[in-house]
């Protein structure tokens, strides 16, 4: 049986600000990556197709809409960030360090996330476009990164249990609160909003499908192409600094 690959390429920007250098640099990134899935179910090829669909749009949607012109800092430099850039819309991305090996494993395990159970990145590139360099990330069946765990890296007051690379949605920070009670308060906010941009995906997808699964004398109206520039808008997310 043949086996078919999704792939895509991004062109993506950081501004990166390094506390070891007090420099601030702006990266220009070629990103890419291949795309494959495996049915739950035997020969249930329906429901593979709708799985992939959702995968391909929601890392495609975290790569354009949430990774791109972010402003990527370190946990040590989490408060001078803040004074630099507290007021600035940007989506903000807590990186363990600045190297690109680093970088590329975060991105591979977030998208790993959003993918889901059946999709699978099995092939990741990050380029350099003002130096030409590029690295490869080729993951075992699974995968396993060089990245701390939250108490290695934030503390135990961490706003998330899990790092930002390990959850199911589209924050790309952790940072910690004063005392337990500013914990309880931000954690109990979260969850009216955790992961509305990737529902409404599910949403948009299982609704197309389920046009096309009626016979076509009961089908009033044909599937609509999802815009994913527009899906972030139809939410009330907004990536904040705490």
């Amino acid at each position: 049986m043949n086996s078919m690959r999704l792939k895509q390429k991004h062109k993506i920007k950081l501004i990166c600000m390094d506390s070891f250098s007090k420099f601030i640099d702006i990266k220009n990134y070629e990103l890419s990556y291949s795309m494959f899935s495996l049915p739950i179910k035997e020969e249930d090829i329906i429901e593979t197709s709708k799985n992939q669909n959702k995968a391909f749009m929601k890392v495609n949607f975290f790569i354009r809409s949430v990774l791109d012109c972010s402003i990527a800092y370190t946990v040590d430099d989490a408060l001078r960030m803040k004074t630099v850039f507290g007021e600035a819309e940007n989506n903000f991305i807590t990186l363990p360090d600045f190297a690109e090996t680093t970088l590329l494993e975060v991105i591979h395990s977030k998208l790993s996330v959003l993918c889901g159970e059946s999709t699978f990145i099995d092939q990741m590139s990050l380029k350099d476009l003002e130096t030409e360099v590029g690295y490869d990330l080729i993951p075992e069946p699974i995968p396993s990164y060089i990245l701390p765990s939250i108490d290695e890296w934030v503390s135990e007051f961490s706003f998330y249990a899990i790092p930002w690379w390990l959850r199911y949605d589209v924050s790309t920070f952790d940072d910690e609160a004063a005392d337990d009670k500013e914990l309880e308060n931000f954690r109990a906010a979260l969850l009216s909003d955790n992961g509305h941009e990737l529902a409404i995906i599910d949403g948009e997808v299982n609704s197309i499908f389920e046009d096309d699964e009626q016979p076509i004398d009961k089908v009033i109206t044909p599937g609509e192409l999802i815009n994913l520039d527009e899906v972030k808008k139809k939410g009330k997310w907004e990536p904040k600094i705490v």
